[in-house]
């Protein structure tokens, strides 16, 4: 974790596990733990990393452990700028389709405070609180941010199932029937919107065709569905089964089908290729408009940014040049659409040149043939 995420790696731990401790008044575990071997051997791991990354680029240290961490939590100049509530509908969103039963997962937690087995639920309870308080207060914000609050919520919800399961009655009936209305609401609404407004920018943004759509909402559909019907009639195991069976072929249509075309529009790795073949070695990657920097990684290239205003200029070079843009920033480009030709189109990125001779038709967007 401090590897990859500096400090929070040892913080976020750290402001679940001591006041679990002290709320126990179990401090004394502290002692009992071989601290002393655990911090050589997460010293042997993790300085070298520290230490060669340092040698290597002067001012790692503050950038990353001091203006990349602490500033995208306390800085007001964050690079993902989002208000305090931003959390609460991604949160809701992807408990889905078990978003309903967390009112009842977190009040049937709460009483059960005050019974003898009360120290799982407190640290669970602990530990998604934390979380979620903890990057709600950071100025920074993206929707993976909030995943470490994710594996406490489900044990909750999870708790609320086995005991409904493990002892049913007609109240605990009630309670996952009801708990289950808002995802049968969901998919409803969601079948409504996506009939009534086709998402055809889903395909120009993320490549997602409305096939694709359509066959991920029938299958949500028939997990929800078929599980409100057991769960009418008493069956909650079969309804259970319903929703994993549901959430589980979701998930694999996305995998094996959604997923991979969605690939090309949320990664820069096969633009990059296409893109570092036909560049002189050493030359760095031009974009217009903003850079794709995970383009950098895959070509180990320098990058440049083409602000519109300078585009006239750099098609004007004498030599052939190239560079990429994004097809929702290409209406910046249309004053020059003579002097410039489409080479290659990867997901939602064109790669152009200078000389228009060299034009691919196939690589040409919809609506800008010449």
């Amino acid at each position: 974790a401090v590897l990859s995420k500096g400090p929070l790696g040892l913080v976020l731990p750290a402001l679940v596990i001591l006041p679990f401790l002290v709320l126990t008044r179990r401090l004394g575990l502290i002692r009992e733990m071989q601290l002393g071997w655990g911090a050589l051997i997460f010293l042997v791991l993790v300085a070298p990393w520290y230490i060669l990354m340092s040698v290597r680029n002067e001012g790692y240290l503050t950038y990353f452990l001091i203006e990349k961490t602490f500033g995208s939590f306390a800085s007001e100049e964050s690079s993902h700028p989002a208000p305090w509530h931003f959390y609460i509908p991604v949160f809701l969103g992807a408990l889905l389709p078990w978003t309903g039963y967390l009112p009842a997962a977190l009040y049937r937690a709460w009483k059960r405070l005050a019974g003898e087995k009360r120290e799982p639920i407190l640290f669970l309870l602990l530990w998604l609180g934390t979380m979620f308080l903890f990057f709600s207060a950071a100025t920074s914000k993206l929707v993976t941010y909030l995943l470490p609050a994710m594996p406490a919520v489900a044990l909750l919800i999870g708790l609320l199932w086995a005991e409904a399961l493990s002892s049913p009655r007609p109240g605990r009936q009630r309670v996952l029937l009801w708990s289950h209305i808002p995802a049968v609401v969901v998919v409803i609404v969601g079948c409504i919107y996506v009939w009534m407004n086709p998402p055809g920018k889903l395909e120009i943004k993320y490549g997602i065709t409305q096939p694709q759509v359509a066959a991920l909402l029938a299958v949500i559909a028939a997990g929800a569905g078929s599980a409100f019907e057991f769960l009418v009639r008493g069956r909650n195991r079969a309804a259970f089964g319903s929703i994993v069976v549901g959430v589980m072929g979701g998930l694999a249509l996305f995998a094996t089908w959604i997923g991979p075309t969605m690939d090309p529009y949320r990664s820069t790795r096969e633009m990059s290729i296409a893109f570092d073949q036909v560049l002189p070695p050493g030359q760095p990657m031009v974009f217009h408009w903003r850079e794709k920097d995970s383009g950098l990684f895959y070509t180990d290239r320098d990058g440049v940014v083409l602000p519109t205003s300078d585009v006239g200029d750099y098609l004007d070079t004498e030599g052939e040049v190239f560079f990429v843009s994004d097809i929702r920033h290409l209406h910046r480009l249309e004053e020059h659409r003579e002097r410039f030709a489409f080479i290659s189109k990867i997901g939602d990125k064109v790669m152009i040149s200078n000389r228009p001779e060299t034009e691919e038709p196939s690589a040409v967007p919809e609506g800008w043939e010449r």
